[in-house]
């Protein structure tokens, strides 16, 4: 499946290679040919680290009799125009001291997205995006509906995510994220609630679970989490939320701008930070579930431009869409109404 994301011109492929024969078939190059109606547009040719981005399969072997499946892989740079993608795959096979080279061709649809699912700020107050769902980050394939999420972290008044003791302590209460409250960010149903996932204290590498664990509750990863129903077919879910603070229970509604958690740091997590994401389904673990993208209204947006020597700061009102990776947001309305 391949899906085009919006303006930001990335795309989405999930690819099974099967090898029928009896030798091993090792994959020397993938590049990526970009087509309108057929015609070339432009090529892209993959380096080493292909095989290393989240998604794909480490190794560049698939032995006789196997399979290799390699979701998510990100395509950026999709030219506007482009209605398709052809990855082209140069493969070779040992036959005795020399190596037998060919190359296979797939040629994949690209679709547009879905129309964004349009959501209100989950806060108030000044937040961080700290992950987005570039082809740089793991959110886009690291599956899990996760395809399109955001991580944020809250500014204290400092101007800082933390206090300096932070550094060495790795308290959560020492983070200005920590027991901040959670909006709704959309009118809904509650559908999915969890809230006795105890926080993360004074961890330096994220948590990890034993296979038995994490085959029994594989949503640990997200923490005490809540799954809001916003009905035509968008779930949101927001994650890594503070024990017990999550007092809804499925079937409750809330509206848009209710508080309805605090963030917390549980989960798959190092420190604390509010992970958002709207999804197909209400099950983040159910193997057929797919990022939806979303965007945010009524927000100014805050970014920087240009290097460590000069940096200019560029803010705006935004009435709808989608806040990059670095920036840090507010709702446009809390905004006006200080004095």
């Amino acid at each position: 499946m391949v899906r085009a994301s919006g303006d930001r011109g990335d795309a989405a492929v999930n690819l099974k290679l099967t090898n029928p024969g009896v030798r091993t078939v090792r994959i020397d190059s993938v590049s990526a040919i970009f087509l309108a109606a057929g015609r070339p547009l432009r090529t892209e040719r993959f380096g080493p680290t292909f095989f290393g981005q989240a998604g794909v399969a480490p190794q560049k072997r698939i032995p006789g009799g196997t399979s290799a499946e390699w979701p998510g892989i990100c395509l950026d740079r999709v030219p506007p125009e482009a209605d398709g993608v052809r990855l082209e795959l140069e493969l070779s096979v040992r036959a005795g001291l020399s190596r037998r080279r060919s190359t296979e061709a797939f040629d994949l649809d690209l679709r547009p997205a879905p129309p964004p699912v349009v959501l209100r700020i989950p806060f108030d107050g000044y937040w961080l995006v700290t992950q987005g769902h570039s082809c740089r980050t793991n959110h886009r394939v690291g599956g899990f509906g996760s395809d399109y999420a955001w991580d944020f972290v809250h500014f204290g008044s400092a101007g800082r995510i933390v206090k300096e003791s932070y550094e060495t302590s790795r308290r959560n209460e020492e983070s200005y994220s920590f027991g901040f409250s959670v909006l709704a960010p959309a009118d809904g149903t509650v559908v999915r609630a969890v809230s006795d996932v105890p926080d993360n204290q004074g961890l330096k590498d994220y948590p990890r679970r034993a296979l038995l664990e994490e085959l029994e509750r594989p949503e640990w990863i997200f923490g005490n989490f809540l799954v809001i129903d916003a009905g035509n077919g968008a779930f949101v879910l927001l994650a890594h939320l503070q024990q017990g603070s999550v007092s809804l229970k499925p079937g409750d509604r809330v509206r848009a701008g209710d508080p309805i958690a605090r963030c917390g740091n549980s989960g798959s997590t190092v420190w604390p930070h509010l992970h958002v994401q709207v999804m197909d389904r209400p099950d983040p673990t159910d193997t057929g579930v797919h990022g939806l993208p979303a965007g945010f209204a009524n927000y100014r947006e805050i970014t920087t431009t240009g290097d460590s020597t000069h940096k200019d700061i560029l803010a705006r009102v935004v009435a709808e869409g989608d806040p990059p990776e670095g920036s840090i947001v507010v709702s446009a309305a809390q905004d006006e109404a200080k004095p």
